[in-house]
């Protein structure tokens, strides 16, 4: 996964977020919950390709119950965006 820090503004708590995604601790732990979770949670169609955090109380020590393991399509619904590949 490559995450591009200047394609994202806000604050510098966002900021933190996206940095923290790229460390391989969440790497290990959302490859761990995609392997638990191979289903999409959300439509049961889909092969899960993203981890979504439900909050953010628990970075770095997220719980299965803290994420939805979901699909792509699901994903950017989540986030109302466009669906990227």
């Amino acid at each position: 996964m490559i995450l591009r820090l200047n394609k994202f503004q806000g604050s510098p708590e966002r900021c933190k977020h996206i940095q923290y995604l790229a460390k391989d601790h969440w790497q290990k732990t959302r490859e761990r919950f995609l392997e638990e979770q191979p289903i999409c949670e959300r439509c049961e169609k889909r092969l899960s390709r993203d981890v979504h955090h439900l909050h953010y109380d628990s970075i770095g020590h997220e719980r299965r119950q803290d994420v939805l393991v979901i699909c792509r399509e699901c994903h950017a619904e989540i986030h109302g965006k466009a669906v990227e590949f």
